[in-house]
């Protein structure tokens, strides 16, 4: 059960009664007009209506269902899915050779080897022989 508090308000759509924690989160609630959650997630989607814009890149069309989409896609300035995800000749590496060093392909060839605190390292020839001794026992 919901307490009852003076922090209180109504919906400005349907008039449900709204309670709030504190004051400070009533003042926003009223400062931004909320809405109750039942009505702050209808958004009403028209099939006679098709909201649609071009792809900045290549010109494509591109449809959106509700024009706070496409609003959205305005502001940000999105790219249609072949433009952010380009594959083959669209690619930007497509047709160029990868050219390394010497000393690049060396220190690729170390970096994919195991134990890398053992990299370059060798035990002493007193600990090879610990070793086989107490392998024997």
């Amino acid at each position: 059960m919901k307490k009852e508090t003076e922090w209180k308000r109504n919906c400005p759509k349907c008039g449900k009664d709204l309670y709030y924690v504190n004051k400070y989160s009533l003042a926003r609630a009223i400062e931004n007009e909320s809405k109750c959650g039942n009505c702050k997630q209808k958004i009403f989607i028209n099939p006679n209506i098709i909201y649609k814009r071009d792809c900045p890149i290549c010109r494509k069309i591109i449809y959106y269902s509700t024009e706070q989409q496409l609003n959205a896609a305005i502001n940000n300035k999105t790219k249609c899915r072949s433009c952010c995800n380009p594959k083959g000749k669209n690619s930007p590496t497509y047709g160029k050779k990868r050219s390394f060093s010497k000393e690049h392909r060396k220190n690729i060839s170390k970096s994919k080897k195991g134990n890398q605190f053992w990299l370059g390292k060798h035990h002493s020839k007193t600990t090879k022989k610990k070793q086989r001794l107490a392998k024997k026992t």
